[in-house]
């Protein structure tokens, strides 16, 4: 997953703000998204595709490994009963704007990007969780108010989630929770997250998730992040 460079400059906003501002840990009183059809709806966006490739790793290209384990990850989680879209099904390009409308038009009631980093360094491997930066000075407020300005909270419940339950199944590292600038969690109008969910540079952390026994565990662990942030259950 490409970092833009304003991340630093996000991250010194950041520290001007209160501490309870600054935190991504979601607290007890963080209501939840308020589910009112019997199956939610969630938009898988496997990230980059077409000429952007997104990172590198051993011969392997991050748009075609996040593709993959997005396509796997709906079939066993639309067996569960959620209701899944998929922003891309091929690889094609696909800017991140249009990525936030797709998940708006589906009428979502969670939105989940799925990428991977290709990074060799030890610390770069495990799993991590991102929301989109608050409000802040020099970010578009229209942006906002049309999108994460209602569901920041929510989207910071929805990100704990997949991280708390990804911990349980995982066999890698539990990197953590972070804020990342991005367009389309910017813009989305439900609970919206990313997840790098490990390197490419190293084969067996990527390939694992692909893996029968991986990609059973990551939908067990989503179908029960959705139940905990939306009181659904699994018929």
């Amino acid at each position: 997953m490409d970092r833009p460079l304003g991340l630093i400059l996000v991250w010194l906003s950041l520290l001007l703000l209160p501490v309870s501002a600054r935190t991504v840990r979601c607290e007890d009183s963080i209501p939840a998204p308020a589910i009112q059809r019997s199956s939610p709806r969630l938009v898988l966006d496997p990230g980059h595709g077409g000429a952007d490739p997104g990172a590198h790793g051993r011969g392997r290209a991050e748009k075609d490994a996040a593709l993959a384990v997005a396509e796997a990850l709906a079939k066993r989680l639309e067996a569960q009963g959620i209701v899944v879209f998929l922003t891309r099904n091929r690889d094609q390009d696909l800017s991140k704007p249009l990525r936030a409308a797709f998940a708006n038009y589906r009428e979502a009631d969670l939105y989940l990007a799925l990428h991977f980093s290709g990074e060799p360094r030890v610390q770069a491997r495990g799993f991590e969780v991102f929301v989109a930066p608050p409000p802040l000075p020099g970010l578009d407020p229209q942006r906002w108010e049309a999108g994460q300005a209602r569901v920041w909270q929510q989207s910071r419940a929805w990100a704990e989630a997949v991280r708390r339950r990804l911990g349980e199944v995982a066999p890698t590292f539990d990197r953590g929770e972070g804020i990342l600038p991005h367009p389309a969690l910017e813009a989305v109008t439900c609970p919206a997250a990313l997840v790098e969910l490990g390197s490419l540079a190293w084969p067996d952390e990527a390939e694992w998730w692909r893996s029968p026994a991986g990609a059973e565990a990551l939908s067990r662990a989503l179908a029960a992040a959705v139940a905990d942030v939306t009181g659904w259950k699994s018929p």
